[in-house]
This record gives structure tokens, sequence and C-alpha cells, in this order.
């Protein structure tokens, strides 16, 4: 009984959501925006030349929902969820980021919108297997912002509820390797490789509490947070048939 009436609660409070972002859109514009996938990523000069924000996400009668903000009103506009086909995973936990494009477009309006769009989950080309695995979660990033990122459950479990933050993870025990081509994290060429399984970790930001420098060889025991660089797309030769993951350093011990 508790748990259907926390599914009960869940529905009702999403459904109020998105019809309190619908209901505000469509006071604001008569202009039907639109939402739709690719595979490829968008030229980057056609897209986010209107700044936008990520409000809410959701999956919503099997469609990916998206509640979207921006400054116009007088056209219609344009979004585009890109996906790679690449699916991430961390222990038992599985990751398909979702990159959001807003394309350009004149627009003189000043009101701020809220457009809810949606996208049948169909579209985005994702397996019916991958999707009824309760371990799949969605990365909604902003593409013009990543400071602007959501991640939901692509599986609706039957007790609904809130997981816990499926981008954390702790007392991971890794070793200091380098990566001579890449230089783009905090510590240069050095990276992390997992010593349970073939990932490697990217290290972007560490916490201002952890005065470590990283030898070669280390051996560590860390707790982290996926996250990303500015260009999530970018790759370079050691990225090459590996799986590598950026990640904010929360604690670290030398073993």
């Amino acid at each position: 009984m508790k748990k259907l009436a926390l599914l009960s609660f869940t529905a009702f409070i999403a459904f109020v959501f998105f019809a309190a972002c619908q209901k505000e859109t469509e006071d604001i514009t008569k202009n039907e925006s639109i939402l739709k996938f690719t595979g490829v990523k968008p030229n980057i000069e056609d897209v986010n030349g209107t700044p936008f924000t990520i409000a809410g996400a959701g999956i919503y009668s099997n469609s990916l929902y998206l509640c979207l903000k921006y400054i116009g009103g007088n056209s219609k506009h344009e979004f585009i969820v890109a996906w790679d086909g690449i699916v991430q995973q961390t222990d038992s936990l599985k990751f398909i980021d979702l990159n959001v494009y807003h394309k350009n477009v004149e627009d003189v309006g000043t009101a701020e919108v809220y457009d809810s769009l949606m996208l049948n989950l169909k579209n985005l080309n994702i397996s019916d297997e991958l999707l009824n695995d309760k371990n799949l979660y969605f990365n909604i990033i902003n593409s013009s912002n990543l400071s602007n990122v959501l991640f939901i459950q692509a599986y609706i479990p039957d007790g609904g509820g809130n997981p816990t933050n499926p981008n954390e993870f702790e007392n991971i025990n890794v070793e200091v390797v380098e990566q001579s081509e890449c230089s783009n994290g905090i510590w240069s060429n050095l990276w992390l490789k997992d010593l349970s399984r073939d990932v490697y970790y990217s290290p972007k930001a560490v916490d201002s509490t952890i005065t470590y420098m990283p030898a070669l060889n280390d051996k560590l025991k860390i707790s982290f947070e996926r996250t990303w660089y500015s260009d999530s797309t970018y790759v370079c030769p050691s990225w090459q048939n590996k799986v590598v993951q950026v990640i904010n350093i929360k604690t670290l011990e030398k073993q």
C-alpha cells in the first residue's frame, strides 16, 4: 500500500510539473516548438546562439520529456537531442549521455518561455532490452552550459521512489597511469585506471581539501562524481578503443 501511494504521489508531482510547464508555454507563445533526435553532433555554428536552460526532464508516457526555458516567444524554436550510440558503464550502472542543442533562430521576442517538449523513446534508437534495464540512466546535458545537467532513470520502477545520485561513486580502487597524448586533465597527462575493470578515468577537478600530487603507478582509493569536459565529444588518440570517464574527485586515499 505504501509503495502504491508513493508511486501515485510521484506520478502526480510529475504530472503537475508537466502541466504547469506546458500551460506557461501556451500562455506566452502560439508558435509550436519541436524536439528532434540525431545520432550526429550538429554543426556548432548552427546551434546555441540563443541561451537556454533545461528546467526539467523525465520519462512521461514512454517519451523523453524536457522542459526548456529561453527568451523569445515570436518564433518557432527547434531543439535537438543527440546521442552518439555510446553506453557508459560504472559497476552495474549504465549511462547514456543525451546532449541537448538549441537550433539558431531569429526571435526578437523578450518573453521568458517555458517549452514542454516530448520525444518518443523509440526515436532515440535505443534497444528495448536496454530501455528495460533497471540500471540505465540518462544524463540530460545542456550542450551550451555544462553546469546544467539533469540525470533521470530511464527505467521507471513499479515502486516509484527517488534513487540516490547515480553519478557518484565511493571507494573505487585505481592506479595512476600515463596517457602521453592527452593533457587536458587537472593532472595533465596522468589518468587513473580502475583496478577491477577495464575503465580509465580522466580527472577534471579535485576537491580543494586534497593536496596529493600524483606519481606514476601510485595506488589510490577515490570517491568521485562523473562529469564532462566543455566539449563532451572531445577525443584524443588515447581515448580510442578505451572506456574513459571524466570525473571530479571528492576524496582520495593513497594505498
